[in-house]
């Protein structure tokens, strides 16, 4: 738990200081990476999008014809957003003929890639994957026996996704570790660890059981609805007595549930971006904006309904139950207040 904390505030501190359009696309990947490990949706980092923003720096690197390393386009693959460009390059990486990227180790990058759109996606025929394999193979021979834990590793995952065995590799990997468990840093541990447990990066969060997926609507489906539209008021309010407000006005189809309208109000402006604890009975919004619940200052996260009744129009009344059964309806308005208790 405290090594997820750790990314989160190393990610946080990297996109405040950089911004992720700023970020090499190969970091980017890593730290997406990481979030799946962590059983983290990095579709929704404190309300940024970072597998969108990938596909975008991705989409620019390609128009600007400037290299993009296997292991970006699978990062983009685990996250099903590869597209037919990402296929044709990677084709493009198996027939090279530059020494840097005929490496064993950037070619078995581009054969778990492959692997992941030909499972994934219909993007790669049968025949078409059965050709980049065999040109794999022949790069592999040509290049002979890798001469370090970190090619090592990356070749015995791309062979265990082929189900092919190299005599004496998993062995030549284990001859690597050193007396405090590691494999000499932490790049090879992370490279090594999933090779001799007989796994790959394609199965990054496969122990997650993809908790971080619902059975939400998906945001497109909501953007662009059926049915009748209508106006509700969606803000944020800060200290008591408020110190600063947010506030967002949206059209949002008839019958669709509160945290719906957050799940919109995030794609709009990503200062009303939330996590949410769904493992509850009753979910709990624990964080908007990048700003969690404070027990230790007694301040969280509140939602409350506006009154429009005429006797009492304007009162503020606290609502606790879940948000997923909360209907708006037209001219409604709600504040989500970070206040003390």
């Amino acid at each position: 738990m405290l090594m997820v904390k750790q990314l989160e505030v190393q990610l946080s501190l990297d996109m405040a200081r950089n911004g992720t359009k700023a970020m090499e696309l190969t970091d980017l990947a890593l730290y997406i990476n990481a979030l799946l490990a962590s059983c983290k949706d990095p579709k929704n980092f404190y309300g940024e999008n970072l597998v969108r923003t990938l596909r975008n720096g991705v989409n620019v690197a390609q128009r600007e014809a400037i290299f993009v390393n296997p292991s970006v386009y699978l990062t983009l693959c685990i996250n099903n957003a590869t597209t037919h460009d990402d296929t044709r390059k990677l084709h493009d990486l198996f027939v090279s003929r530059n020494a840097a990227i005929g490496r064993i180790d950037i070619q078995a990058l581009a054969l778990l890639t492959i692997t992941c759109i030909f499972r994934n996606t219909n993007l790669l025929t049968a025949s078409a994957y059965d050709g980049l394999r065999r040109q794999f193979f022949l790069r592999m021979k040509a290049n002979g026996w890798p001469g370090n834990v970190y090619e090592a590793s990356l070749l015995a995952q791309a062979l265990q996704e082929l189900e092919v065995t190299l005599p004496g590799l998993l062995e030549f990997i284990l001859k690597q570790q050193q007396e405090d468990g590691s494999f000499g840093g932490i790049l090879a541990t992370y490279l090594a660890l999933p090779a001799l447990a007989g796994r790959s990066f394609l199965q990054i969060n496969d122990h997650c059981s993809q908790r971080y997926e619902t059975d939400l609507a998906p945001i497109e489906v909501l953007k662009n609805p059926k049915r009748r539209k209508m106006y509700i008021q969606y803000s944020l309010n800060y200290g008591y007595p408020p110190e600063m407000r947010q506030t967002i006005q949206m059209q949002v189809a008839e019958g669709i549930n509160f945290l719906d309208v957050m799940r919109l109000a995030q794609e709009v402006n990503p200062k009303f971006g939330f996590m949410l604890d769904g493992n509850r009975e009753v979910p709990v919004v624990y964080s908007i904006g990048g700003i969690p619940n404070d027990a230790e200052k007694g301040t969280f996260w509140t939602l409350y309904l506006v009154s429009k009744n005429r006797e009492d129009a304007g009162r503020f009344t606290p609502y606790s139950g879940n948000i997923k059964e909360l209907i708006p309806h037209a001219g409604d308005e709600y504040i989500f207040w970070m206040r003390s208790m």
